[in-house]
């Protein structure tokens, strides 16, 4: 089993490689179901900071990469 910051790195990883390929939704998209799916890492997670996620796809993914960046590691 990962540690919450092990789970974070991944889950960051994860949407990475989404947003390396160019897709802004799907890296969103991943980086907020990983992060939900674990207990300690899905507290991170609000509806505000879902909502500002979802307006940077708009802006493409570079702008969802400074977003993800954002969050503090655990």
């Amino acid at each position: 089993m990962r540690t919450t910051k092990e789970h974070f790195n991944w889950c960051k990883e994860r949407a990475f490689q989404y947003l390396d390929m160019g897709d802004a939704q799907q890296g969103f998209t991943s980086f907020v179901s990983d992060m939900s799916a674990n207990p300690d890492t899905s507290k991170r997670m609000n509806p505000i900071l879902n909502a500002i996620g979802m307006m940077e796809i708009l802006r493409g993914p570079e702008a969802v990469r400074r977003w993800i960046d954002g969050f503090p590691s655990p």
